[in-house]
């Protein structure tokens, strides 16, 4: 077959997804899956009985490059929406948002997340999605989301390793505020 991965299916495989899986995590079970695969397929190719199904070319998909743009946070969507993003991009390109603290601003990598167990009133997000709550229950940064809260539990700073949202609100002070893409047009 000419086409870029448009050949015949020789075997198919399973597995389920977590709920804590990440694109990081998935990749090594995948690995282990496609090796364990691999052992089994490459023998039915030799000696013939591998029974070769053509593919449906009508339920393929075109997946473009991801772009680092697509893994920033928005945080007037939904939490689920966002954690799932979170562990989409994780560990790379990494979720990623904008803090502001005085006069300075930096890139922060959100590489874990979690449902905040305290939820936002109106009172405390005085009605605006991206506003930081203070500290969670594992000592990470809490910031409101559309219908809810998330709570930051891996970050890594720009320039730093990787570090518990606990380590880094310990070493960094809590940031004024979020910097939105559409506070930067």
């Amino acid at each position: 077959d000419k086409g870029l991965d448009t050949g015949a299916v020789i075997l198919e495989r399973h597995i389920d997804i977590a709920d804590t899986d990440t694109t990081g995590t998935l990749h090594d079970k995948l690995a282990h899956l496609t090796a364990t695969a691999l052992a089994e397929a490459i023998p039915m190719l030799a000696d013939g009985s591998a029974a070769l199904t053509p593919q449906d070319h009508d339920q393929a998909i075109y997946a473009h490059k991801i772009t680092d743009a697509e893994a920033e946070l928005n945080f007037t969507h939904k939490t689920t929406d966002i954690l799932n993003k979170v562990r989409a991009f994780s560990p790379w390109p990494a979720a990623w948002m904008m803090i502001k603290q005085g006069d300075k601003s930096q890139r922060l990598n959100v590489l874990a997340a979690t449902t905040a167990s305290a939820k936002p009133t109106p009172t405390t997000i005085a009605g605006k999605s991206g506003a930081i709550l203070g500290k969670g229950e594992t000592g990470g940064m809490v910031i409101a989301t559309a219908d809810g809260a998330i709570e930051l539990t891996q970050v890594k700073p720009a320039g730093k390793a990787s570090m518990s949202g606990r380590d880094y609100l310990n070493g960094y002070p809590m940031p004024d505020h979020i910097i939105t893409a559409a506070d930067r047009d």
